[in-house]
């Protein structure tokens, strides 16, 4: 499975996180994992409608320079880490059979894990290296609903045994007020909002009951 992820951030709060933002500001994740589904098919002449339920192990992060000082880069300087880790989630799938293939949309929900994490440098050592325990201002990890659209394309090699090869794009929300950052704006709130939209892509092997 291969991921990729375009991420929009904002702060809906007092602006201390998006007021330093421009539009070029977006995250482009990326990264590879594994999953595993399980579900039930029912044909009827060549119209096939089924429903299936999914787990996967995600391994797709990236980092945005908040453009704000002179930052050194991530994750250093100003900077917001994001992390896509794993989801759940049900699909609705519908298809035509053309022979030994069948061809097949999904829609669905999943609740993903992701882990956001603001880093700024002016608040670490006395030396002013760069220190995660001491710069890492604020993290949280949130599992976030999307929903799910995609297709793909099943191929039966024996009686028991399919391969498949179909892609999906899942939009996600996620929100988190920085307590941290709260204490150093004399008490207004602040915090990070992100809009993701997620694609992935997967092959992978059936096993027919």
């Amino acid at each position: 499975m291969l991921s990729n992820a375009d991420v929009e951030f904002s702060d809906p709060w007092d602006g201390h996180i998006g007021d330093r933002l421009t539009a070029a500001d977006s995250d482009d994740l990326s990264g590879a994992g594994l999953g595993a589904q399980i579900g039930y098919l029912h044909q009827h002449g060549n119209f096939v409608i089924g429903a299936e339920m999914f787990a996967a192990w995600n391994n797709a992060d990236g980092c945005v320079v908040v453009r704000e000082t002179d930052p050194s880069g991530c994750p250093y300087g100003h900077s917001i880490e994001t992390e896509i880790e794993h989801a759940l989630g049900v699909d609705a799938k519908f298809g035509v059979a053309a022979g030994p293939v069948l061809f097949y949309g999904l829609a669905g929900v999943s609740w993903t894990s992701v882990k956001s994490t603001y880093n700024d440098w002016t608040f670490g050592g006395e030396d002013d290296s760069y220190d995660p325990e001491d710069d890492s201002i604020d993290t949280n990890s949130e599992m976030a609903f999307g929903l799910r659209l995609g297709g793909g394309a099943e191929f039966m090699v024996t009686e028991r045994i399919s391969v498949f090869a179909q892609g999906a794009y899942t939009s996600l929300d996620t929100s988190f007020l920085a307590k941290d950052l709260t204490a150093l704006e004399d008490d207004e709130d602040t915090g990070l909002e992100s809009e993701i939209g997620l694609v992935q892509a997967n092959v992978g092997v059936n096993f027919h009951f």
